[in-house]
């Protein structure tokens, strides 16, 4: 296991801790948005589309459905994005260049309504390695993403995991047109 941890230099280290601010989401969600969630999943949800009804059930507003808040993430950055992906900066051992996504953890804090402008924080938590039963070591990292409300209320907290592999070897005779 020593040895394992060891892959994990103090330069990469020292990213544990280190975040980005906090960045304004380019777009609010719309209800454009929730309709096509709504086509593409069958979820019609009234709190999605009823005003009356999303206030008779205690709400302010139409709610936005949770796995369409899910995604927000994905708006930011990009082309001429504010969001440098700590993904992608992560000062990993030579070698390590394949990532895969190895799950995440979400907590709805709070409802979010349509048209309400959005923010979003993150933090890398962790990095460490463990060695597969292939014998095989992979890194891992994870980081903290929360999603805000304007009043800076966090809404929804995300605890995504990313595994960091050294690509497998091609198999023998591969890419001799075979």
């Amino acid at each position: 296991m020593a040895e394992d941890e060891d892959l994990i230099g103090p330069e990469l280290r020292a990213w544990i801790g280190r975040g980005i601010g906090r960045i304004k989401v380019p777009e609010p969600i719309s209800g454009s948005e929730v309709r096509r969630f709504a086509r593409a999943t069958g979820d019609y949800n009234p709190l999605w589309f009823d005003e009356e009804y999303a206030r008779a059930a205690g709400y302010s507003g139409r709610v936005v459905p949770p796995m369409v808040v899910h995604e927000v993430f994905r708006r930011v950055g990009g082309e001429g994005g504010e969001w440098t992906d700590p993904w992608l900066s992560l000062p990993m051992p030579a070698g390590y260049t394949e990532a895969r996504n190895a799950g995440s953890e979400s907590e709805w804090l709070a409802p979010v309504y349509l048209d309400t402008p959005l923010f979003i924080e993150c933090d890398v938590v962790d990095i460490f390695a463990r060695k597969g039963r292939s014998g095989n070591t992979t890194i891992f990292s994870q980081r903290e993403e929360r999603l805000l409300d304007e009043a800076g209320e966090v809404v929804f907290r995300r605890l995504q995991t990313i595994a960091h592999l050294k690509p497998a070897p091609a198999p023998q005779g591969a890419g001799k047109g075979a």
